[in-house]
Order: C-alpha cells, then structure tokens, then sequence
C-alpha cells in the first residue's frame, strides 16, 4: 500500500530526520521525497513537503508487544 504525507516542517534538518525514522521503521519502505518548497504558515518560515512511502506488514519478531495497563 502507497501511503502519501503532505506536511510543514519547520526546517530541512527536521524533514531528514524525519525520513530517516520512518526509514528505519519496519512499518515503511521505500521513502521518496517527491517535493519539498519554502512556504509561510502563520508568519513564520516552514518548508512544506510531500512524501510518499510503502507500508510493508512486518515480520512478527521485530515487534515488541506489551499490554495495555488499566487506568485506577
């Protein structure tokens, strides 16, 4: 399944980052950036981007499952 996120970042060293995460993430696969551009939101300067991933349904091992604790 091809998944696109279209969001704002307030610099281009976040954007990276953030790729590298979702890189590293068993979850996501094949990570392109297909547009980023300077924009304004709200008076401040942000880069405004578009990416597009893969969802890939992990092997089981990789995923570390705890249980849900009940509020008191």
């Amino acid at each position: 399944v091809r998944i696109r996120m279209i969001g704002l970042t307030p610099d281009i060293q976040a954007l990276t980052r953030f790729m590298r995460q979702l890189e590293s993430s068993p979850f996501f696969a094949d990570v392109q950036l297909n547009n980023s551009q300077l924009a304004s939101d709200q008076g401040k300067d942000v880069t405004q981007f578009t990416l597009d991933v893969t969802y890939t349904r992990p092997d089981t091992s990789v995923i570390h499952r705890v249980p849900l604790s009940s509020a008191k």
